[in-house]
């Protein structure tokens, strides 16, 4: 992430395997987490 002229780096631990990238997005929706989606998920 960067923000501004400083960086941040973040350490990624996965703790669920969805089957599905919707099941995926719907979880992060809800406020169980964070996701990398595809853009044609989550885009308008």
């Amino acid at each position: 992430m960067i923000k501004g002229r400083r960086s941040t780096t973040l350490t990624v631990e996965p703790v669920l395997r969805l089957t599905s990238r919707s099941m995926a997005r719907d979880t992060v929706r809800a406020g169980a987490g964070v996701a990398r989606l595809p853009i044609s998920l989550v885009g308008n």
